[in-house]
């Protein structure tokens, strides 16, 4: 642990040199570890644990303990001799005549170590399965004997949870505290979230806990606006009412100003977005349904064709499928978008991944600007999308990929001015994957070509998980002799905003959290189905994050790219399942029951997450990541400062909180949640939600 020529030079070093965190030794160590060993390690006693099961406990927390049968491979690999010795010694006790309170026998070679039985006291410390298949009875050991086996066996299975994770769930939801547990950490502590059905009771102690807070919510997938529910508070040392005794305590700001209010211009062009995205979902929608009836099949090359991958042509030119030869310049048909019927697109610049072609009327378009947006796509934007939604094949072994839908082997990133007719900054038209007159029958991002490259970044981002979810949900199947139906709106926004901060240009998502989401967390649906709308779009981020962080996340490399950890995968089953939305998520919860578990879990997330109560792993989201190529920060905080994407920092406070001291009623939405901070009680307090919701919960949290 620590290096030196020599034992004074190693001293000099302990006395005057902090200790090393784990992950600095060895990557991938979980941070929750290194504060462990830290503390453990404390120049100042009183700073280290007072107990090894405090310790224990700590680290029970932060890894789930081995099981039985991992410890037991692990001892039978590394004390086989040993063992084998103790069988032929317990084969002899078998045979000796000797009384029971006369045997004496060691279990495990290792010095002034055994495990041991005491039939007068009934105190027994037993070994896995693995280990013994009899009971013996043996005289206690003494006290230093006892301690230096449990920390042996102790650490014999830290070792072997190290070498090998397996899950175990065990149970959980309503009606039970913590619940189902993670397979990375063990089940969840207890005494921090109690789930409970609508009618159920829960209690708040205030002498583990300062402040709680009462969560009602509905996890129904029936669209409504008013689902009504009453709250009661009884204690034995309430005030009038039978509410909570109360003090005078500061209430929490119930509004805060709305993005409208304190940024005017982002709110307006985030309208004319939202107004952009329902014109490119309904074109989707008809592109969907006649797809569905003339899939037609895959575009065969032409007869005497010259080229089939732009890969094949000269670097300022790409494979006009439609010509069926190489070309410098496309005809690109814009009638869906614009008043113009066709442009003429100039090939600007190609890579491996992608190509830039430049409206010809565009003579303002400058080749720093194409270098860069080509950069961007290929080396950030392309690889990650891919890397998280996957892109599968059309057809097993015919080599196109969904996302491919002219087999050129490219995305074209089409600038041109007409893109502003729409007043955006780019889009993707699902009408490119059809067969009718409109359709260029080719995988195209539209890009305004008067746009900064840096405004275009998040926007290719988001706009590309659109082409791979179309390609792979809609398209794919049609190919395949099925029936491909679009991703449901809050899902298929959830994950395209994910993609926007998963690539690292997910600043404005900051924004739209504190100032739109959490000011009116309780007054939107998490699936909104009457219209789009920003809250809904910043619930489904958080959503999305948090399964995709509870299935593993990824890890991202010094170059950019990432490694899954189980992240990935699950975010490409969500693009290749024949299910939407809710049923997607239930097919794909596990370790979660079903959508409505995860729905449990993920309010608690929201509650805690930045409170400092808690680092169980499904009540907060996890670490922000340094992006290693754009720098910026990536993944999700709902309390703490975070830089949006002017560089400014905003102090996140997560959804708005009513204070109760008395019995109270409301109303909210399907899918989602409010929030209600109760403090300065005394005793122990019941709370009971009630609602005639049949899928109507409550939980109660420690909040401080």
């Amino acid at each position: 642990m620590v290096e030196g020529s020599n034992p004074i030079q190693q001293m000099v070093k302990i006395l005057q040199q902090p200790p090393i965190a784990p992950s600095r030794v060895v990557r991938g160590v979980p941070r929750r570890i290194d504060e462990i060993v830290l503390r453990a390690l404390a120049r100042k006693p009183g700073a280290r644990y007072a107990t090894a099961r405090e310790m224990a406990m700590a680290l029970e927390g932060a890894v789930r303990p081995a099981s039985a049968r991992v410890v037991g491979d692990y001892v039978a690999e590394v004390a086989s001799a040993a063992l084998a010795r103790r069988a032929a010694v317990l084969r002899e006790a078998e045979r000796a005549d000797l009384p029971a309170s006369q045997r004496r026998i060691s279990l495990v070679s290792i010095p002034d170590v055994d495990v041991f039985e005491e039939p007068s006291s009934g105190v027994r410390i037993s070994t896995p399965p693995r280990l013994s298949q009899a009971v013996v009875p043996l005289t206690r050991p003494s006290r230093r004997a006892r301690s230096r086996a449990g920390l042996t066996i102790a650490i014999a299975a830290l070792a072997a949870s190290c070498e090998k994770t397996e899950g175990n769930p065990d149970g959980g939801g309503p009606g039970k505290e913590g619940g189902t547990g993670n397979p990375d950490t063990g089940p969840a502590p207890t005494g921090i979230v109690v789930f409970k059905n609508a009618g159920e009771s829960a209690e708040a102690d205030f002498s583990k806990g300062t402040q709680f807070l009462i969560v009602p919510y509905s996890v129904s997938d029936v669209s409504a606006t008013g689902i009504a529910f009453d709250i009661k508070l009884t204690t034995g040392g309430g005030g009038a009412d039978g509410g909570v005794a109360s003090q005078s305590f500061p209430l929490r700001l119930q509004r805060r100003p709305s993005l409208k209010e304190t940024n005017p211009k982002l709110w307006a062009r985030w309208q004319q977005r939202l107004a952009v995205e329902a014109w490119t979902r309904s074109v989707a929608e008809q592109a969907a349904a006649r797809l569905t009836r003339n899939p037609k099949g895959l575009d065969q090359p032409l007869a005497g064709a010259t080229c089939k991958k732009s890969s094949e042509c000269d670097p300022n030119e790409v494979c006009d499928a439609a010509a069926g030869k190489c070309a410098t310049s496309i005809t690109v048909k814009t009638e869906s978008f614009s008043s113009t019927k066709t442009i003429t697109a100039e090939v600007k610049k190609k890579g491996a991944l992608a190509a830039v072609l430049v409206d010809k009327a565009d003579t303002s378009v400058s080749d720093t600007n194409v270098t860069a947006i080509l950069e961007k796509f290929e080396k950030v934007i392309h690889p990650r999308d891919v890397g998280f939604f996957g892109d599968p094949e059309v057809k097993s072994g015919a080599g196109i990929r969904s996302s491919d839908r002219n087999g050129d082997g490219m995305v074209w990133l089409v600038l041109t001015s007409k893109v502003k007719e729409k007043k955006a900054v780019g889009f993707f038209v699902a009408t490119d994957f059809g067969e009718d007159a409109a359709s260029n029958k080719a995988d195209i991002l539209y890009i305004d070509s008067g746009a900064k490259p840096e405004e275009a970044y998040g926007i290719m981002a988001h706009e590309f998980q659109h082409l791979l979810n179309y390609g792979a949900k809609v398209y794919r199947p049609t190919q395949n002799g099925g029936q491909g139906a679009l991703e449901a709106l809050w899902l298929d926004e959830g994950q395209a905003h994910f993609a926007e901060d998963a690539c690292g240009f997910g600043g404005e998502n900051v924004v739209l959290l504190n100032q739109d989401v959490f000011a009116s967390f309780s007054d939107t649906s998490l699936f909104e189905t009457a219209k789009d709308g920003l809250p809904m779009r910043g619930m489904a981020l958080t959503f999305v994050r948090y399964l995709f962080e509870q299935k593993g996340g990824v890890s991202y490399e010094a170059d950019g790219k990432i490694k899954d950890k189980g992240g990935a995968e699950f975010l490409q089953k969500l693009h290749t399942t024949s299910k939407q939305g809710t049923a997607a998520v239930s097919e794909l919860a596990a370790p979660f029951k079903d959508f409505k578990e995860v729905f449990d879990y993920w309010v608690s997330a929201i509650a805690l997450d930045g409170r400092g109560v808690t680092t169980f792993p499904k009540y907060v989201y996890q670490d922000l990541i340094d992006d290693p190529v754009g720098g910026a920060k990536i993944g999700l905080k709902i309390r703490g400062k975070r830089k949006d994407h002017t560089g400014a920092e905003i102090d996140l406070q997560g959804p708005l909180e009513e204070e109760i001291t008395k019995d109270s009623s409301g109303t909210i939405p399907n899918a989602t949640a409010k929030f209600y901070l109760l403090k300065s009680g005394t005793g122990k307090v019941s709370v009971t939600v009630s609602s005639k919701d049949s899928d109507f919960r409550f939980a109660v949290i420690k909040a401080k």
